[in-house]
């Protein structure tokens, strides 16, 4: 199934692109215009009296309620025409709830915080200053014969105040924790 099939929509112009006699076809208002492959989400559109002359080119991109089909003008044609549609059915969709993260306060009592109060907790407090003197160097601790591979974890965008223990109890609901 190609990604361009289907019904396509902005301001200024409607067009759908279906599968006709074994080949694709774009219809916008009482023009029928065919679809040639031309790369990975692109085609070629010509008339079908002279398939071999591209008028537009063709590009699908984004995935999802972002995917946008883009017609314009071939470099070679000097205009610049260039049309952005979107799928139909995603054009009345309403916009997606944003994203909510779960932290943890004080002694493990867990609050759910939209992206804005996070970034809020996050500067409440000056960031601690870092020494200037080398970091010290020493080999890990040996972990024994296990065959269970260790995976370091680095942790960054905490708040200055944040301690390893409230880390650590955050880490230990996703499995065993070592130091």
């Amino acid at each position: 199934v190609d990604a361009c099939l289907g019904e396509w929509k902005s301001d200024r112009l409607h067009v759908t692109i279906r599968v006709q006699g074994g080949g694709l076809v774009l219809e916008s208002g009482r023009k029928e215009l065919v679809l040639r492959e031309a790369g990975l989400c692109e085609w070629d559109v010509a008339d079908a009296a002279t398939p071999d002359t591209t008028v537009y080119i063709c590009r699908v991109v984004g995935f999802g309620r972002d995917t946008r089909l883009t017609l314009e003008m071939p470099r070679h044609k000097g205009g610049n025409f260039k049309a952005t549609l979107r799928r139909v059915e995603h054009i009345h969709l309403p916009e997606p709830e944003p994203l909510a993260l779960a932290l943890t306060e004080g002694r493990g009592e867990e609050r759910s915080r939209s992206r804005s109060e996070v970034q809020r907790v996050r500067h409440r407090e000056p960031p601690r200053r870092r020494s200037r003197s080398p970091a010290r160097r020493r080999s890990p601790p040996d972990r024994g014969a296990g065959d269970e591979p260790i995976t370091t974890l680095f942790v960054s965008g905490l708040p200055s105040d944040a301690t390893e223990e409230e880390v650590r109890r955050d880490c230990e609901d996703a499995g065993a924790v070592a130091r």
